[in-house]
Parts: structure tokens; C-alpha cells; sequence
């Protein structure tokens, strides 16, 4: 775009120019290569410098960002163009290429305010893009784990009562609550990572066992792609499984003020230990269902995923005293047999039944482990 165009858009006022500029980059990805004199620009890379330079930095030449008051107005105006976009596959285009591959501090800014509003409005078409856009980071990229960190905070401890609209959220997106689960076992994991909590809230924890015990394909989003049709053997679909696996399995393992939220003081350890059972039966019923797709069974876990497991389980049980005999311990491990036979029965792990047996050598005896790994049927 020259310099005289530009301006001449630029004295449109603020609104109008933004709205302007959203239809130029949609113009801009519709063609497949963008020439400008000396460079063979993509049209992804045209459209990000769009956004950059008339959107976040709207005055020419000049490193000054738009204002408070024009930032709610770019709100606002993002919000009607997602809103009324005809086109799904272009929206999530362009919300990709206006929040960009390499985030800024401003850009992720916008993006938090962005996604919170359009939660607390049950924006479906917006959280679609905002889904979309999460895939494409990598789910339990730092990013995606800010704006989780960003949606906790404004549902679950500024806003009173705001929780029952997350409750909701899967009847709005459910492909963005499939990948902000995903998202919750990154931010919560055992061991820990910085300063953050080894397991989630107990609200967070009621709130995902609730979305997934009332749908059992909730968890399997990332499978319903035809990537999912092209996988390798030795392939796995991003989802939540694991890591809710995970926290399942450690769950009976660590000691009752780990894994009961602090912050709330009406929280029994009973009321904890029954979300977590209620959570492990919603992924077995998760996994048998990822077993009935049309195109086959979809693989979640990997034998990567069990081994990780293993190895923090062993970690643990070494500091528990008794260890044979220890019903927690055993418990445990009944809900690791639970789980490695539903998914050598769906499918659901590709892998040979001999590589689990060598995985899980190291743990203590369970009677229902030690008849699942030595079973001639999942052989």
C-alpha cells in the first residue's frame, strides 16, 4: 500500500479505518503471493504487517500504540467482524494473522481481553478462531497456557458467581474447551513447574469432570480433523487425555493438602477424591468412545505418555512408607490397569503390550495390573 492510500485511510477516523484494514486483509490472504517491489512476500506475511502497522500501530511512523479508548473501540469492532464473518476458515484466518505467529506483550494483551469478553458473551464464532489459534501454537505452549492462566483469573477469583459461565462453555465451543483442557494439564502438573500448583483448584477440577462426564467426546476435538485420518503409527492426536491421566494417577499418591485447593477452606479431601474418580471414569468413557471413530481408532496416548507416568510414579512411591500394601498405592495403580486396558482393547495407544509389561516392571505388584499386562487377548 502506498504512502498517499495509507493516509488517506489513516484520516478516516479510527473505526472506519479498522474495518477498512480487516477487509484488506482478508483481500490480501485470498491471493497466494503478495509482490511488492524487492521482496516475494507471503500473503500471511503482508497481512501480519497490515495488522502491525494500521492496527496495533496505527499512526504512521510513529512507535505510539492506539489509546484505552481505541483499544475498546478495536475490541468492539474485532469482536462484530468475528461475529458476522460468513466465512469460518478466513475468520480464523485472520484472527491467526492479526495475533500473530511470534506474539508481543500488546498483541497478547488485546488477545486475553478478547477471548475473556467473548466467554462472558458465549461468542461461539469467536472462540472457534481463538481454538484455532491455540492449535496452531501448540496446546501446552506458553502462550496458550497465559490465556488459560487469564480465563482462571477472570472466572474463577475477580468475578462472583462467574464460574456457571464457564460451566457452560462447551455448549458455546466446544473445541475451545476441549483445547483449554488441554491446556489446564499443562498449567497444572506433577512435578510442578515454577511456582505453579502440581493439581488444579477443586472449582477447575468440578468444572472439568462435569464437562467431561456429560460428554464423552468432549476430550476427542482434535480428532475430528482428517489430520486425524493421516496418522503414522507412531503418531499421537494432541488432546487432554494424558494429562488428565496423569492427574488421576497421582492424584491417590501425594498427600491430601497437594491436591485439595488451599483457598478454600469448606473443601473436604472426600469431595476431592470423588471429582477425581468421577474424572478418571469420564476419560475411560473418553477412550472407548476415541476407539468408535468411522476412520478408526484415534491414538491419544503414547507409550512416551505411560513411560513419563511411570517414572513419576516410581519417584513418589519411594517416599511412601509400606509401599506393598498401601491401599492408596494400590489404588493407584488399579486405575493405571483401568487405563492401559481400555486402550490396548480400543486401540487408542499404539503400541505392543510387551513395551507396557517393560514400562510398568518397575512398579509394585497389583493384582489387576499384573492380569492386564500378562492378558493373552491384548496381546
Amino acid at each position: 500500500m502506498d504512502d498517499s492510500a495509507a493516509k488517506t485511510i489513516r484520516e478516516m477516523g479510527f473505526a472506519p479505518a479498522m474495518l477498512i484494514m480487516l477487509q484488506r486483509i482478508e483481500k490480501c490472504l485470498m491471493t497466494e503471493k503478495v509482490n511488492i517491489p524487492g521482496i516475494n512476500a507471503s500473503a500471511d506475511d503482508q497481512a501480519a504487517q497490515i495488522a502491525e502497522d494500521f492496527i496495533f500501530h496505527p499512526y504512521h511512523r510513529h512507535p505510539k500504540r492506539i489509546s484505552a479508548m481505541n483499544e475498546l473501540q478495536l475490541q468492539e469492532i474485532l469482536l462484530t467482524y468475528f461475529e458476522t464473518a460468513k466465512d469460518p476458515v478466513m475468520a480464523r484466518t485472520v484472527f491467526r494473522v492479526i495475533f500473530g505467529a511470534k506474539t508481543a506483550p500488546h498483541k497478547m494483551d488485546l488477545l486475553f481481553q478478547l477471548v475473556s469478553m467473548a466467554v462472558g458473551i458465549k461468542s461461539s464464532k469467536l472462540l472457534d478462531c481463538a481454538a484455532a489459534w491455540m492449535m496452531y501454537h501448540n496446546l501446552h505452549s506458553t502462550e496458550c497456557i497465559q490465556l488459560t492462566e487469564r480465563l482462571i483469573d477472570d472466572y474463577c477469583h475477580l468475578i462472583p458467581n462467574a464460574a456457571n459461565t464457564l460451566r457452560s462453555l462447551p455448549s458455546v465451543s466446544p473445541s475451545f474447551t476441549s483445547h483449554l483442557i488441554t491446556a489446564f494439564t499443562s498449567l497444572y502438573s506433577f512435578p510442578p513447574v515454577e511456582s505453579r500448583p502440581a493439581f488444579p483448584p477443586s472449582l477447575i477440577l468440578d468444572i472439568t469432570a462435569e464437562w467431561i462426564s456429560s460428554d464423552c467426546t468432549l476430550l476427542l476435538e482434535s480428532c475430528k480433523t482428517p489430520q486425524q485420518q493421516q496418522q503414522t503409527p507412531d503418531s499421537c492426536v494432541t488432546t487432554a487425555i494424558p494429562g488428565l491421566i496423569h492427574w488421576c494417577i497421582m492424584s491417590p499418591l501425594l498427600p491430601q493438602q497437594t491436591i485439595i485447593d488451599k483457598a478454600d477452606s469448606k473443601t473436604s479431601a472426600e469431595y476431592v477424591n470423588n471429582l477425581y474418580s468421577k474424572l478418571h471414569l469420564g476419560v475411560l468413557n473418553s477412550l472407548l468412545t476415541a476407539g468408535k471413530f468411522a476412520n478408526g481408532p484415534a491414538a491419544v496416548v503414547t507409550i512416551g505418555d505411560i513411560a513419563k507416568l511411570v517414572d513419576v510414579v516410581v519417584s513418589v512411591l519411594m517416599t511412601i512408607p509400606n509401599v506393598m500394601t498401601s491401599e492408596i498405592v494400590q489404588n493407584s495403580l488399579e486405575r493405571l490397569a483401568q487405563i492401559l486396558q481400555v486402550t490396548m482393547v480400543t486401540g487408542t495407544i499404539h503400541t505392543k503390550l510387551a513395551n507396557l509389561r517393560k514400562v510398568c516392571e518397575r512398579l509394585p505388584h497389583n493384582p489387576l495390573l499384573n492380569m492386564v499386562l500378562n492378558s493373552e487377548n491384548l496381546s
